[in-house]
């Protein structure tokens, strides 16, 4: 009797958790969580937030993170914020803070619950980081919460998906290929010669 008990008790607590509003984890990552790019060419890498209501509650009021990279491969360029705690009623407040290796990104949306209930989908970028590439090797992108709040102020967990750059040197052209286009070249300019004879 106090095996069946507490297997009900198991189910009943795993039916809570499955059928209570939004079953999904709220997750917070990098997209594309990975990517390549040749030694000079610029990342662009979008922060997401994921698994909140889908224009119902949970929305996100505020937040503040740390974007850590290595700052021997990659060079931050701008930052560009989303436009999901800014609905144009009545703003938001950011700020955008970078360092050697890492950026701080933090905003307080100013807008009602009532707004960001009816305004945010259940997933958006919050960010969108442009890097230079400087040297060839890994990047990790590494994530920190300081805060997240949702649309009461609460503060609200979340799944964190880091990401990596990789930073890769261009194929130089073989000698071969210099003697070919030169070749080239040189047989364009002996034609062109014959032609004006």
């Amino acid at each position: 009797m106090k095996k069946i008990l507490n297997i009900v008790g198991v189910v009943a607590v795993l039916l809570v958790l499955f059928c209570n509003g939004n079953s999904e984890a709220i997750t917070i990552g990098f997209n594309p969580p990975t990517q390549d790019v040749s030694v000079g060419g610029w990342a662009l890498v979008d922060l997401f937030i994921s698994g909140l209501g889908d224009y119902t509650t949970p929305s996100l009021s505020a937040y503040d993170l740390d974007v850590i990279f290595d700052p021997g491969k990659l060079s931050l360029i701008s930052v560009s914020l989303g436009d999901k705690l800014n609905l144009g009623i009545f703003g938001s407040i950011s700020s955008i803070t970078s360092e050697i290796g890492s950026v701080n990104l933090l905003e307080i949306s100013l807008e009602s619950s009532t707004d960001l209930n009816n305004s945010q989908p259940g997933s958006f970028i919050l960010a969108t980081l442009t890097f230079d590439t400087l040297a060839s090797g890994i990047s990790p992108l590494d994530l920190s919460i300081n805060e997240l709040a949702d649309e009461g102020g609460n503060s609200i967990s979340a799944l964190i998906q880091n990401g990596n750059v990789s930073v890769s040197v261009s194929a130089i052209p073989e000698p071969s290929t210099f003697l070919l286009l030169g070749a080239g070249l040189a047989g364009v300019g002996l034609m062109r010669r014959r032609f004006r004879k």
